[in-house]
């Protein structure tokens, strides 16, 4: 009998992991919803990020993607089919969880052959599958050993080698890399960017790490309180978050809650600043980003810029760049980062004009704290 590789079996399914949230809503009991009602496209192929703060509904809008919980209303469609009530053994999905969920009394081996008996292919085709896709994860000569036996690393190339072997429709990822050190966390996006690019699956992933949501995904839904505040690509988000709520989470942000003084015009305290015709709307909050923020005596701000004078509380030197901590004249706290050989004429108690480009500030929707 002919078998199939990982590569060659994942690549036939490429076409078939488009998924549809519609009006999905998870109520438990009276208190508010956990999911109020969301909509989203996922395509196939793509990588994506459920981000938000705990208690803001990703995880559980995961869990009712998988099946593992049920929708009080709504609909999830997998290719235009309705599997909301669909078992989770028959949605065909991989699963990597935060704990990694292996069986301890297992050996590597069979812990990633054990979807592949469940779906009764032969003892070849199971050999072939998994000797292929342990090679491919670096854990060749491991099958005959136990998790406990495995470096926290290894247990998780072990959980997504067995949430691959399949070649399912769709894989979701709950927090998969949130047990790992730093180094080795990072050592790991590395490499499960480069496998989805190579598999070209359709990848759901859930976590509150925003430099994670921002190197891994094709696409970010960012959660607040059961709902998604934006959708969008990782640049696209920081440089035009749309609300507060993102411009704060997804990064840090400089805020200056004013108010329109003419189409083209934005006012704050005694300041009136430049704006974008199509950046208007009505309860507008600007924002710029500390690093699109530069530093500069009152004389000096560059013709055609914005900028607001500032006093330097703080000045700290990271390696080619330095942060400059800032007190606006509202009494708030703000940051400019910039190339340290520049930050070297700034010192703390300096009085100076925070200033930006027009084209580097954003308007979004919310209320400043």
């Amino acid at each position: 009998m002919t078998t199939t590789t990982i590569t060659e079996a994942t690549t036939a399914t490429t076409a078939q992991g488009r998924i549809e949230i519609q009006d999905l809503v998870k109520q438990y009991g009276s208190d508010a919803p956990a999911v109020a009602g969301i909509d989203l496209a996922i395509e196939s192929g793509e990588f994506i990020t459920l981000l938000g703060p705990s208690g803001s509904g990703k995880t559980t809008t995961l869990n009712m993607i998988a099946g593992f919980v049920e929708p009080t209303s709504g609909a999830i469609l997998l290719n235009g089919n309705d599997l909301t009530r669909v078992a989770p053994h028959r949605r065909n999905f991989g699963m990597v969880f935060q704990n990694y969920a292996l069986f301890p009394h297992m050996t590597v081996f069979d812990n990633v052959a054990y979807p592949l008996r469940q779906r009764n292919k032969t003892k070849a085709e199971v050999r072939t599958l998994v000797l292929d896709i342990l090679e491919r994860f670096g854990l060749g000569g491991m099958e005959h050993r136990r998790p406990a036996q495995l470096s926290g690393g290894q247990q998780q190339r072990v959980a997504l080698a067995r949430a691959l072997v399949f070649s399912p429709s769709l894989v979701l990822l709950d927090e998969p890399l949130g047990a790992l050190d730093r180094k080795l966390r990072q050592s790991l996006q590395a490499e499960l960017k480069s496998l989805h690019q190579d598999v070209g699956l359709t990848f759901v992933f859930v976590t509150h790490d925003q430099e994670e949501a921002m190197f891994l995904s094709d696409t970010i839904a960012v959660f607040n309180n059961g709902r998604i505040d934006r959708v969008g690509r990782p640049a696209e988000l920081y440089d035009d978050p749309g609300t507060l709520f993102v411009a704060n989470f997804l990064g840090e942000a400089n805020v200056f809650a004013g108010a329109w003084a003419d189409p083209q015009t934005y006012g704050w305290q005694d300041e009136k600043w430049r704006a974008a015709t199509d950046d208007r709307p009505a309860d507008a909050v600007l924002v710029v980003r500390p690093e699109r923020m530069r530093v500069y005596p009152a004389s000096d701000v560059p013709a055609g810029w914005n900028s607001v004078g500032a006093t330097v509380t703080d000045v700290s030197r990271l390696g080619p760049v330095s942060r400059i901590d800032l007190v606006l004249p509202d009494g708030r706290v703000g940051a400019a980062v910039l190339p340290s050989n520049e930050a070297v004429r700034v010192g703390v108690g300096d009085r100076v004009r925070a200033a930006w480009e027009v084209g580097a500030q954003a308007f979004v929707v919310g209320e400043a704290a």
